[in-house]
């Protein structure tokens, strides 16, 4: 179960440098700034927590709930429902989420 949160957290990140470059080229430098970032910590976490280093699972854990928030605040709650990136980012973020909670939970317990 763990190996799949980070695993997950690595498709996370991948979609999270996709959205970056797609603001990029819609014309928001700040998207790519802001989602490659992201997608760089996200891909660490994971990388660290794969490794059974909880820090880098709660690294992860914790971009992955500001993400997720950042998404429901602004695509949901404040503009008409938006599949890309909005919902898609607010599902990813709560899914990886929850995963890396357990994962985390697990690595705990193995220490």
């Amino acid at each position: 179960m763990t190996r799949y949160a980070f695993l997950f957290t690595y498709l996370f990140a991948a979609v999270s440098a996709c959205g970056g470059v797609l603001g990029f080229v819609a014309g928001s430098p700040v998207s790519l700034y802001a989602g490659v970032g992201a997608a760089i910590l996200l891909a660490l976490g994971a990388y660290l927590g794969s490794r059974g280093k909880v820090p880098g699972a709660i690294l992860a854990l914790v971009v992955s709930v500001l993400l997720a928030g950042r998404f429901f605040k602004t695509g949901v709650l404040e503009s008409p429902i938006q599949i890309w990136p909005a919902t898609t980012m607010v599902v990813l973020g709560v899914v990886a989420a929850a995963l890396l909670a357990l994962a985390i939970r697990n690595l705990r317990r193995r220490a």
